[in-house]
């Protein structure tokens, strides 16, 4: 089991995650301005210095195959034992917009379900608001009883991002999460009475172990600084 810090990002198609993926790693092609603009699975991969595993979700409010999707961010949260699950969410002109979208991802996770302390924020797309960070954070510490964020742009580097990120996980400690059906239907506001999606969580989660033993066996042979995991269903 690692003892790295793991993070799981979350939020809407088109928020940035894979943007940030590919500021950490190095990586390119995933972002929307790539000719695939949608992730289909979560990936796992390796910061390029090592120093952290990062999670890139499927947008949970895919408008096809939403099911699918948010049984790969469910098995991402299972995967490892998670230091910070980060809402990424698109800087708008109207602030109340983006603490709408915060507290949509947020209302989920129930303190007996998920410690509060995991979630953390990033803001991205900065250079296209006028606001400025503190003025988001003050409406972050008021609404949301949240003090710190992570805010980017365009211009952001890989490094600076990757050291607010570790700033985050340093004021958390890891928790095993343990997504099995009904708290896969809690999570993302899912009623659903058909059995056989059901069944299909289950048998996924039970999956995951199996996932993680060779997730460590790759980590532990692959000499370069990146690795990447996809999960294939």
């Amino acid at each position: 089991m690692s003892s790295k810090p793991y993070v799981v990002l979350l939020g809407d198609v088109g928020s940035g995650k894979s943007t940030i993926v590919e500021k950490l790693t190095g990586q390119k092609g995933r972002s929307s301005a790539a000719s695939q603009s949608e992730t289909l699975t979560a990936d796992v991969f390796e910061t390029y210095d090592g120093s952290l595993i990062i999670a890139d979700t499927p947008g949970s409010n895919a408008m096809a195959d939403q099911f699918t999707h948010n049984l790969h961010i469910a098995n991402a949260m299972n995967f490892l034992p998670v230091t910070c699950i980060l809402i990424v969410v698109k800087a708008e002109e109207r602030m109340d917009n983006v603490i709408k979208c915060v507290c949509n991802y947020a209302q989920g996770f129930i303190p007996e379900d998920i410690p509060t302390d995991l979630i953390a924020v990033c803001v991205t797309h900065m250079d296209t608001v006028s606001w400025k960070e503190r003025d988001m954070l003050e409406h972050f510490n008021h609404e949301l009883n949240i003090e710190t964020a992570i805010f980017c742009s365009k211009e952001t580097r890989g490094n600076d991002l990757k050291d607010s990120m570790l700033n985050e996980c340093s004021r958390r400690q890891q928790f095993t999460l343990n997504v099995d059906g009904e708290m896969f239907l809690k999570l993302f506001n899912l009623e659903i009475a058909d059995m056989k999606m059901l069944v299909e969580v289950r048998r996924e989660v039970r999956t995951i172990e199996k996932m993680n033993e060779d997730f460590e066996k790759q980590r532990g042979h692959h000499s370069k600084h990146m690795m990447e995991l996809v999960f294939e269903f």
